[in-house]
C-alpha cells in the first residue's frame, strides 16, 4: 500500500525512479528510528541505501548485525542518521 502512495506521489511531482528509491530509504529509516523498531521491509531499504555510501563490507557487516534483532540502540541510531546524511549529499 505505501509503495503505491509512493508512486502516485512520485508520478505527481515527476521524480525519476532514484529520487523515488532515496526518498523511499529515507522514510524506512525514518520511520525505524521514530519507533525504534526495524521492520524486514525497512531493514532490506536501509541496506540497499548503504550500497553505494561507500562502505567497506565491515561496516556492511554491522549494518546488518546491527538490524537483525529488529531493535535500534544508541550506536545502531547515530549509524542510520549518517546513512541519512549521505543519502541526502548525493
Amino acid at each position: 500500500e505505501e509503495m503505491n502512495e509512493l508512486s502516485e506521489i512520485a508520478k505527481a511531482l515527476d521524480l525519476n525512479d532514484p529520487d523515488v528509491s532515496m526518498i523511499a530509504t529515507i522514510a524506512a529509516i525514518n520511520s525505524a528510528l521514530a519507533d525504534g523498531q526495524v521492520s524486514e521491509a525497512e531493514r532490506i531499504l536501509i541496506h540497499h541505501a548503504a550500497s553505494p555510501l561507500g562502505f567497506s563490507d565491515e561496516q556492511f557487516k554491522a549494518i546488518d548485525s546491527a538490524l537483525e534483532d529488529g531493535v535500534i540502540d544508541d550506536n545502531e541510531r547515530k549509524m542510520l542518521m549518517e546513512i541519512i546524511g549521505g543519502l541526502q549529499n548525493e
